[in-house]
């Protein structure tokens, strides 16, 4: 889940939907897709209620690249910032 989604109206959610459809058709038109995605590392704060999570993700078409998540703790979950 996304924090910026919590507690919002159904149109913005439902705007961040049409934004991550989109962007998962730009990967599908230019690089074929995702083959792969593996979790490299994680760091966290000192109080432990915000991290990075970095992903490396391979893609159809062979490339490569990082994608760094935030993240932030609220209420008993991990959410993406």
């Amino acid at each position: 889940a996304m924090h910026s989604c919590k507690g919002t109206t159904p149109e913005y959610k439902q705007h961040i939907k049409k934004l991550l459809q989109q962007h998962f058709k730009e990967i599908l038109e230019t690089k074929k897709g995702v083959h792969h995605v593996k979790v490299a590392r994680a760091e966290t704060n000192k109080q432990n209620n915000m991290a990075n999570v970095f992903l490396n993700v391979t893609y159809n078409d062979s490339t490569q690249e990082e994608v760094m998540f935030p993240l932030v703790y609220v209420n008993n979950e991990w959410l993406i910032q």
